[in-house]
């Protein structure tokens, strides 16, 4: 079988699948671009249809929620990193759609125009933590979400990190 053959058997397996009444609402493209960011989506539909993960919210108001979808064995490093490729898929999506500052989706309240460069996630991570109102703060990155005991529809919002300032020693 050759490789026209294979892709086009492919793409009517897909087809096939999104008659499916319940994946009927699913976008998919076709396109070389994005089809593997089409097919992980429709992996993970079809992993919540058979009980296999959940969706997660992550709240960031003032802006749309975004959902996750989440297996058993994730950690809270993969539900960031998970975070982090979803916002830059929607960031990378919205520049592409948006000509002005003032109609991108990701304004904070502080800066009301799109923030120059690359989101440093290093600062962010540092800076700040997942917090669930059931079940508190999220802080161990190795631990899976399942141990804390996160369930389908739980909502997650971010949290500024309280450090501890170290006393300043008193020049005499």
């Amino acid at each position: 079988m050759n490789a026209s053959a294979s892709v086009a058997s492919d793409e009517a397996a897909i087809v096939a699948l999104l008659a499916d009444p319940l994946l009927a609402d699913v976008k998919i493209s076709l396109e070389p671009s994005q089809a593997l960011q089409s097919i992980a989506a429709l992996e993970d539909l079809i992993a919540i249809e058979r009980n296999e993960a959940f969706t997660v919210r992550v709240d960031r108001s003032p802006l749309e929620p975004i959902d996750l979808v989440v297996r058993p064995s994730t950690t809270l490093a993969d539900l960031k990193r998970q975070f982090q490729t979803k916002l830059g898929s929607l960031l990378s999506d919205s520049m592409a759609s948006t000509t002005s500052a003032s109609d991108c989706p990701v304004e904070t309240p502080r800066r009301a125009t799109r923030p120059s460069g690359p989101i440093s996630w290093r600062y962010t991570w540092r800076s700040y933590l997942f917090y669930s109102k059931r079940l508190g703060k999220l802080q161990d990155d190795h631990q899976n979400l399942i141990a804390w005991g996160l369930q389908s529809g739980d909502e997650l919002r971010f949290m500024k990190k309280l450090r501890m300032r170290k006393a300043k020693a008193k020049k005499r």
